[in-house]
């Protein structure tokens, strides 16, 4: 949002109300009116840009949502791989410790994109008694529905983001918008298969936004900011309030400013078009046409233009009884304090990560540490063993070889 900038939004309010002042001094003056439609120009061109800018980086999002699913179906064919190997062998009596260690790798891995519950089968045979067997992977919906299953031995299913529209979610926001604004629909499941086919039924074939558990797995974070069920989400709910301060502004300018008459006597037109930060535009090019006078035919009356300057200091009803200044520094101290618990929330969630990691790591990894203790103490026995060796040895010679026998 670059606030505060000298070109944001804000600071092109403050040059269009103040390029005001000179048509109030002086209503007949040709290059006063100029520069207030110039300066309605560039509000506008700054609402157009913002509202660009918003959705591209929503269309960069929905990229990297559709990219992190394809991510997913990488990981879950390759634990199902995992998988298919593991059959092979293990009821030939091998213990493949090292299939194991990459299929939980695999595993942690998945969790960071949406929580899962594992279970173990395993492979009979002469299989031996330590061997783990095949994993099955599910994904159990928040919501208490059916649970999704992923991976199930050497088969394994398909995600794919799609909009509520039912189209792939991609980088183009304008195609998938659902009352204007672009939303994320459901995550398509397809059946378990090897590869996947109708070979195992799952109970539900879709993930829907109600399913995800609050705060778990970057799949939710991307979707909680790319959009999803009715306009919800970071970049819709900005662009929605943005769209909401260009309505209110652009019909309270034009109501006022209809009221008024122009140069040439005649009522006055609608200064914007538009209702939409991506649509809002300058209506007039023509000088005369800015209706400054508040009756026909008094060129030099500014009645008009005084109400249409004072819409800057008067509340809105709709924009939650702020000005529209107001109202939009309103949105930037809204989003700087989501900005700062981002921050706050990704710091604890790492801090976390890292004591739960170093907490397994210490049940089930090699301490390094230890490993080191370990060494100098099998050093320090190994020198002391061999401190007495050489003792016994020196006894020995000095009893066999330094003392005589008596009697001989």
């Amino acid at each position: 949002m670059t606030e505060p900038s000298e070109f944001g939004i804000n600071q092109a309010f403050t040059d269009f109300w103040k390029s005001m002042e000179d048509v109030i001094d002086n209503p007949k003056d040709t290059a006063g009116r100029q520069v207030l439609i110039s300066k309605g120009q560039a509000l506008a061109e700054s609402f157009n840009y913002m509202d660009t800018q918003l959705k591209l980086i929503q269309g960069n999002i929905g990229n990297e949502l559709n990219v992190s699913t394809e991510k997913v179906n990488s990981i879950l064919k390759q634990i199902a791989a995992i998988n298919k190997q593991i059959q092979a062998v293990e009821p030939n009596g091998y213990v493949p410790n090292d299939l194991y260690d990459a299929r939980d790798v695999l595993v942690d891995e998945l969790n960071e994109y949406i929580p899962v519950s594992i279970s173990m089968v395993k492979s009979g045979g002469n299989a031996n008694a330590i061997a783990e067997g095949t994993m099955t992977i599910k994904f159990k919906p928040a919501n208490g529905g059916d649970e999704v299953t992923l991976v199930e031995g050497r088969n394994y299913a398909s995600l794919a983001a799609v909009d509520t529209n039912g189209t792939a979610v991609d980088g183009d926001v304008d195609d998938q918008a659902t009352n204007g604004y672009a939303e994320f629909g459901a995550i398509n499941i397809s059946d378990l298969g090897d590869p996947p086919a109708d070979a195992v039924a799952n109970a539900a074939n879709t993930i829907n936004y109600n399913d995800l558990e609050t705060g778990k797995g970057k799949l939710l974070s991307l979707i909680d900011a790319y959009g999803h069920s009715g306009g919800q989400g970071l970049y819709p709910e900005m662009l929605k309030k943005l769209d909401a301060l260009v309505a209110d502004f652009v019909t309270a300018f034009n109501n006022q400013h209809t009221a008024g008459f122009d140069t040439d006597g005649n009522q006055g037109v609608d200064f914007f078009t538009g209702t939409t930060a991506q649509d809002i535009k300058a209506a007039i090019s023509d000088p005369k046409k800015v209706a400054a006078s508040g009756v026909a035919g008094e060129e030099g009356n500014n009645d008009n233009i005084r109400l249409l300057a004072a819409l800057q200091s008067g509340t809105r009803p709709n924009l939650q009884n702020a000005t529209f200044q107001t109202y939009y520094k309103s949105l930037i101290g809204q989003l700087g304090v989501k900005g700062q618990e981002a921050i706050s929330n990704a710091y604890n969630s790492t801090t976390l990560h890292l004591q739960i990691a170093n907490s397994r790591a210490s049940q089930s990894s090699v301490s390094l540490d230890e490993e080191m203790t370990n060494l100098i103490t099998f050093q320090q026995a190994y020198n002391a063993n061999a401190r007495m060796i050489t003792v016994v040895d020196e006894t020995l010679e000095k009893i066999i070889n330094g003392m005589g026998r008596v009697g001989l």
